[in-house]
């Protein structure tokens, strides 16, 4: 007759081990995501908000906690410039539309240079013709390194913001406010690391100037 008290007695140390474990994996997960949450970058979301007068747009950029700054662009210039002011009115920087270009004839496939206050380069949005969406814009770095992929969503509702373009990274995206006839639009970064600050305001007024051309 096989004895079942030993055999009870195992089972038990072995539950025991496997709860200590499972708890130690658990403290061990949790630790991993508390150091996610210090080192990630912040999140940046603001609403942009149109208003066209007769010489020049305003671009008001409003946080759910603040003012975010402003991008004004001159009705009378020749080639579309964007000119960044932060929340308190300091001059940032500015996006200046190449004239020669595809993008002078359709806004999807525009090229913008952006540059800081001083005037050097810091990043380059560009238009791409040839694309499986209908507008698709690819985001560089002062290194003209990509860091994100903009591309028009199937449900004309924004673009969606892609990480080194990968599909599956989604950074964050560039939306339509759903109400009736606004103009506005909503912008969330997940990470702030991803890109330059002032490129994606640019950018995000620039997307909002030619909102219905998409």
């Amino acid at each position: 007759m096989v004895c079942v008290r030993p055999v009870i007695k195992i089972l038990c140390r072995k539950r025991s081990i496997w709860i200590r474990i499972n708890g130690l994996m658990k403290k061990i997960l949790l630790f991993l995501l508390l150091c996610g949450s210090l080192f990630a970058g912040e999140r940046i979301q603001y609403t942009i908000i149109k208003n066209p007068y007769a010489f020049s747009t305003y671009f008001e950029l409003l946080r759910p906690d603040g003012y975010e700054g402003r991008v004004i662009k001159n009705a009378i210039s020749v080639r579309s410039i964007y000119d960044l002011h932060d929340e308190e009115g300091v001059y940032e920087g500015q996006g200046i539309c190449r004239l020669f270009s595809l993008g002078l004839l359709f806004s999807w496939a525009r090229d913008i240079d952006i540059y800081d206050a001083e005037g050097e380069s810091i990043g380059l949005i560009c238009g791409r013709v040839w694309s499986g969406s209908k507008a698709k814009f690819e985001i560089y770095d002062v290194d003209e390194n990509l860091v994100a992929i903009a591309y028009y969503n199937r449900n004309r509702s924004g673009f969606s913001l892609m990480k080194n373009g990968k599909v599956e990274s989604l950074a964050g995206y560039l939306k339509r406010n759903p109400a009736f006839q606004s103009t506005d639009w909503d912008l969330m970064l997940y990470d702030n690391s991803l890109m330059d600050r002032r490129i994606l305001k640019i950018f995000s007024a620039f997307i909002s100037d030619y909102q219905d051309t998409y």
